[in-house]
């Protein structure tokens, strides 16, 4: 089985067990332009992704993923739930809702970063007959582009403005003004 269609497994197994443990789990990062775009853009390493309400129900969803024959391990010092089965892998940080503000505790209970609720993509995307939430185009725009609306001290990665043949913005003038958003490909 191909490295593409493993990970369309595992998105399937995320949201199946996301939903059967009454949470979601958000994919954001890499993956999120061709979930955006309706198709794989380029290989990727693993999924990243931030479950509302992680650090209620992860042993709940660990167990489920472990039925479903992943290795399931809990990494302290960042506090993600990391799965995997053969060369694909997901991890997971806690989201948590405080009114419209969503909490994403990146690296744990120290590493917390607050943005609107709004921007998290409250229906799912269809990706290759697979359900997925993901992040949505503003949080995936502060995070990658403009990380200092997040966190001042944060600093972009050239890899992440421009996304092979998919380019997420058009007319930004400087960084904290988001103007229109285009997704094209070439």
């Amino acid at each position: 089985m191909e490295t593409k269609t493993k990970q369309l497994t595992l998105l399937r197994d995320i949201f199946e067990i996301s939903s059967s443990c009454s949470t979601q789990t958000y994919i954001w990062g890499g993956l999120v332009p061709d979930i955006l775009v309706g198709s794989f853009l380029r290989e990727h390493g693993d999924i990243d992704g931030f479950t509302l309400n992680l650090w209620e129900c992860e042993d709940e969803m660990a167990a489920r993923y472990k039925e479903r024959g992943y290795q399931v391990s809990h990494v302290e010092e960042v506090d993600f739930l990391r799965i995997e089965k053969g060369e694909v892998h997901a991890v997971f940080n806690q989201l948590a809702f405080d009114g419209e503000t969503a909490l994403w505790h990146h690296a744990g209970k120290e590493g917390t970063v607050y943005f609107p609720k709004q921007w998290l993509s409250n229906t799912p995307q269809d990706f290759y007959d697979t359900k997925v939430y993901i992040s949505g185009i503003e949080f995936e725009y502060a995070i990658k582009i403009c990380p200092q609306l997040l966190h001042p001290e944060w600093k972009g990665r050239d890899k992440d403005i421009t996304h092979g043949s998919v380019k997420f913005w058009t007319g930004i003038e400087k960084c904290g003004k988001l103007t229109a958003w285009q997704i094209t490909s070439t």
